[in-house]
This record gives C-alpha cells, sequence and structure tokens, in this order.
C-alpha cells in the first residue's frame, strides 16, 4: 500500500510542479525574458492553456487522492472506471494543454532566453510539456494490458 501512496503522491506532485512552471514561464514571457520579441497574443495563449491545465490538474490530482483512498478502503470495485477516467483525463491533458505549450516552446521560445536559468525553465517547460503524452501512452499501454488479462480469464 505505501507504493500505491507513493506513486499516487508522486503524480500529484507532478501536478504541482507541472503548474509551477506554467505560471512561472507566463510570468517570465509577460517580462520578456524568454523571447527576444514578445507578443501579446503568445502570452493570452499561454495563459489560456495555463487555465485550461489548471481545471485539468485540479480533477487528476482530484482522482489520484481518490486512487489512493480506494487502496487504503481495500475497495477495487472501481478499478476499470477510475482506469477510464484517467485514461480520458490524460489524453484532454495532452491534447488541450501539452500540445499547444509544447507547439508554444518550438515555435516562439527556442533559443532566445536571457540567460542560463531561463534556458533551463524553457527547457523544464518542455519536459512538462512532453510527460502527458508519455503518461497518456502508459496509460493506454496499462488499460490494454489489463482487459486483454482479464477476457483470458
Amino acid at each position: 500500500m505505501e507504493c500505491c501512496l507513493l506513486f499516487y503522491g508522486c503524480l500529484i506532485a507532478y501536478e504541482v510542479a507541472d503548474k509551477l512552471v506554467d505560471f512561472t514561464i507566463s510570468a517570465e514571457y509577460e517580462e520578456g525574458n524568454l523571447s527576444n520579441n514578445p507578443k501579446d497574443s503568445v502570452h493570452d495563449a499561454i495563459n489560456a492553456f495555463f487555465s485550461i491545465g489548471l481545471v485539468l490538474t485540479t480533477i487528476r490530482t482530484i482522482l489520484y487522492a481518490w486512487r489512493i483512498h480506494l487502496y487504503y478502503t481495500d475497495d477495487d470495485s472501481q478499478d476499470k472506471t477510475h482506469d477510464a477516467i484517467n485514461l480520458w483525463m490524460s489524453l484532454a491533458k495532452a491534447m488541450f494543454e501539452a500540445f499547444p505549450q509544447a507547439t508554444i516552446a518550438k515555435f516562439f521560445f527556442g533559443d532566445c532566453a536571457a540567460t542560463n536559468s531561463m534556458k533551463t525553465l524553457v527547457q523544464a517547460f518542455g519536459v512538462f510539456s512532453i510527460f502527458p503524452f508519455i503518461m497518456f501512452v502508459c496509460y493506454l499501454f496499462t488499460i490494454t494490458v489489463n482487459t486483454t488479462k482479464d477476457q483470458v480469464e
């Protein structure tokens, strides 16, 4: 059970760190530290995707906490429902937050960061933008394996 707490606790910590990086990126872009030519439309897009991501992060964090609760109450009756919801939330995060953010990072930040710390921040933003795609593939693989295993039994 401690493994469950550690795993989902790490996922909750990831979600919080993701939002902190997104917020910092927004603030630094507005100050002109991430681009030689900051544009209001890009800043508005960063803020819009931050807002969408904040809603998704809140829902995902609640789902992770609920999963921890289910483990501690030994209730596995909702595993399939919980897995399906996590899969769809992971897809939503990848499509509506991570993909647009990765696109912004690729085409509007580039190597224009003023200092090495800002370049590191942009790299962290890129990593946090790609991680939801990896999580979605992992959820999809896990559900596929579990479904196949259930059909065999």
